[in-house]
């Protein structure tokens, strides 16, 4: 009996020692923990106290001064939805950066969405414009929606974005004429032509002179191939335009249909015409350039195009067609200079690259310069493929070493 009860205190005593030991490791496990979360908190309170001093250091800027620098640059590429340049890109860094500090109002949001698209950066500006459409309801971010919606290839999306905006329009009797065209033109697009007769006529029904109206109408028609009633609708409307550059986009949607019909004269007769009423018409402007490279006349293109390079100096499709239109001349190494002009403005900017490497290829001989181009277009994801030229380009390189040797 004695050394059962020996035995029981001594099981006792050491299951006593083993829970001990147990909750002294788990002690020391809890102390551990807290000393390693404690060292944590204490590091993320020194990076923040580091960030705060940082930004101390930096120059304060207000709402107001960013906002009218701003303002300028979007005054300056407002009319030139073509042109790129390293200085919006600079703005957009710098208004993320701010856009904390001053309220991410929706005008913000719309000139970073307007500065991208000119930057062809669309999947950014059409996010913009979206979020813009949908929790601010500003208006004239939903044309440039439109646009992007094509694109993208995202027109049922964004003709989805539209209806209950035209719906609750027509439930209240009112009429926006620019909301219900684009919608129109989204609907065209998407071969709804039935549906977008009825807008068309909604907004007809309204304001008989609607020239957003009766383009919207006459791209139905073209589309539809119903030719005669296309120009007699954009002639309705360029009798209706008051506003000269409006009334030149009339003519150019007239010179494509003439072009579209195979008529070369009368497309020919509507450009000029557009350019009368605006001279700096960039449809109108490049397919003339376009027109005299391709009668093999470099020295008038280059005329030509020299003037709107001035005009323009940031826009590089024409600055792009003043290279094609010097090298034509034989002016290869202005061309070049050209090219290196795009390339530091718009660096993504990949025709420049292809044409460079096609400049240094085939009219100046230097094929490891066109490699180096070709490459770059390469990396830009230029569509067309070039691997034919590189190879063309080392073989050339491997016959001058062979000839250098013999």
């Amino acid at each position: 009996m004695r050394k059962v009860v020996l035995y029981t205190m001594l099981t006792i005593f050491t299951i006593s020692c083993g829970t001990a030991k147990v909750e002294k490791k788990e002690d020391e496990k809890k102390e551990f923990e807290m000393k390693e979360k404690a060292e944590k908190e204490r590091q993320e309170l020194l990076r923040k106290q580091q960030e705060e001093a940082e930004k101390q250091k930096e120059p304060q800027i207000s709402r107001d001064d960013i906002l009218n620098q701003f303002n300028d640059v979007m005054q300056k590429y407002q009319n030139d939805l073509t042109s790129q340049s390293l200085q919006p890109l600079e703005y957009i860094s710098q208004l993320s950066k701010l856009n904390g500090k001053i309220d991410g109002t929706p005008e913000i949001m719309f000139n970073i969405a307007t500065i991208s698209l000119l930057l062809e950066q669309y999947q950014k500006s059409y996010d913009l414009y979206l979020k813009l459409v949908k929790t601010d309801h500003l208006d004239k971010a939903f044309t440039n929606l439109a646009y992007l919606a094509y694109k993208l290839n995202k027109i049922p999306d964004v003709i989805a974005v539209y209806k209950p905006f035209v719906d609750s329009f027509n439930k209240e009797k009112k009429i926006d004429e620019n909301l219900l065209s684009n919608y129109a033109m989204l609907l065209i697009m998407s071969e709804k032509y039935s549906e977008a007769l009825v807008q068309i006529r909604t907004i007809l029904s309204f304001n008989q002179l609607s020239i957003p109206a009766y383009r919207s109408l006459a791209y139905l028609y073209i589309l539809t191939k119903k030719y005669a009633l296309a120009e007699k609708t954009i002639n309705l409307a360029i009798s209706y335009s008051q506003e000269p550059t409006k009334k030149a986009s009339l003519y150019v949607i007239l010179a494509k249909l003439f072009e579209t019909m195979q008529e070369s004269s009368k497309m020919m007769a509507a450009y000029k015409q557009a350019l009368i009423l605006d001279p700096y018409n960039v449809d109108a402007n490049l397919v003339l350039s376009i027109l005299f490279m391709k009668h093999n006349a470099g020295n008038q293109a280059t005329a030509y195009l020299s003037k709107l390079v001035e005009k323009y100096p940031s826009h590089v499709l024409y600055r792009n067609l003043y290279a094609i239109s010097l090298r034509m001349a034989k002016d290869f190494n202005k061309a070049l200079d050209e090219y290196d002009k795009i390339v530091s403005v718009a660096p993504n900017y990949k025709d420049a690259y292809y044409n460079k490497g096609v400049l240094y290829q085939k009219y100046m001989g230097k094929p490891e310069e066109a490699i180096k181009a070709f490459q770059e277009y390469k990396k830009h994801n230029g569509t067309i493929d070039v691997s034919s030229n590189i190879q063309s380009c080392e073989k050339m390189i491997k016959d001058m070493k062979e000839m250098e040797n013999m």
